[in-house]
């Protein structure tokens, strides 16, 4: 059984209980929300997501195909509006799974919290640094403005690397923070930012408007990861074989994602409540990215950590050995 749920945490009650979370004992924050009932043979787990559309398909597709239940688990689907919200919901007790973005575990683990990665919905990041007709090369955007979500964004991070690469000097470019997808798209298409890092669907919408990708990432950085699932201590300590269960559906639901590409694109469709040749664009570049059997990539995820020491204002940042724990894997023993 898969419930979907839809409810924006009160921030600060959750972004509180990630620090008390951390000095308190698991006792003393309480057990995970969806424990299993005694005697019950179906294990209940709440997995909470930031993330959306072909990102998220592999997820989707498993609770279309009823493939969580057939590892006999009830999954209770939390959707938020950020990484933050993802990780305060974990630590807090309120989750016992996050979907979200790698640098958002990050973020916790420098601010000197406990989450741990413990497997990979894609394993290539899926950003495109989208510009207008004029620029076509990175020296064109000195000057300009890029759009991203928010400063010290992992978007920044991977602009800034990008940049680097190029031999472009990132302090001469002005990072304009516009928050979602829908906005950076549309300051793009008003002239208020040059460029912007977007995703599917709305790099393709981008591209269908006259712009262009000066860089695809995930071809310049290969390997890293770009969406993960993370825990918390206490999660895993209650659960373990409960999580390695989950891990196991979610490597088999991209498996299918990936043998069945018409069926798992109306599925996109339907979700994402876009037109099928959108959600089949979105599934095209997506496809080689999904994580068919959950592990993430470690010299990726050191990539990734290094890019994060160099290009963002984060210190503190730990190992991938300290951050990565693939012990909940099906293919681990």
């Amino acid at each position: 059984m898969f419930r979907n749920l839809s409810r924006r945490p009160n921030m600060a009650r959750l972004l509180g209980a990630v620090l008390a979370c951390t000095l308190l004992t698991a006792t003393a924050c309480g057990s995970p929300s969806g424990s299993s009932s005694s005697g019950s043979s179906t294990e209940k787990i709440t997995l909470v997501s930031s993330i959306t559309g072909s990102s998220f398909l592999a997820v989707t597709a498993g609770q279309n195909q009823k493939i969580f239940e057939k590892h006999g688990l009830e999954v209770e689907l939390v959707k938020v509006k950020s990484s933050a919200e993802a990780a305060a919901a974990v630590a807090s007790g309120q989750a016992d799974v996050a979907a979200m973005l790698p640098e958002g575990v990050v973020a916790v683990a420098a601010a000197g919290s406990k989450m741990t990665m413990i497997g990979n919905l894609l394993n290539q990041v899926q950003y495109r640094l989208e510009t207008t007709a004029g620029i076509t090369s990175a020296e064109d955007l000195v000057g300009k403005k890029v759009g991203i979500v928010g400063p010290g964004s992992g978007e920044e991070v991977l602009a800034r690397a990008y940049l680097d690469s190029q031999g472009v000097d990132a302090s001469q470019v002005t990072f304009v923070a516009t928050g979602t997808m829908a906005a950076k798209f549309a300051a793009m298409t008003t002239g208020q930012v040059d460029g912007a890092m977007l995703v599917p669907p709305f790099d393709i919408k981008a591209e269908a408007a006259g712009m262009h990708p000066l860089s695809v990432l995930g071809e310049d950085f290969p390997d890293m990861p770009a969406q993960v699932f993370a825990s918390s201590e206490r999660a895993l300590k209650a659960k373990p074989k409960t999580v390695k269960k989950f891990m196991a559906a979610a490597a088999e639901s991209a498996q299918w994602v990936v043998a069945h590409p018409e069926d798992a694109t109306k599925i996109l469709a339907e979700d994402s409540q876009v037109s099928i040749e959108d959600a089949k664009a979105s599934f095209d570049r997506a496809k080689s990215a999904y994580s068919q059997d959950a592990a993430i990539n470690t010299d990726g995820l050191n990539r990734w950590l290094d890019l994060s020491k160099k290009y963002s204002s984060l210190t503190n940042i730990p190992a991938a050995g300290e951050l990565y724990d693939p012990q909940y894997l099906a293919t681990s023993s």
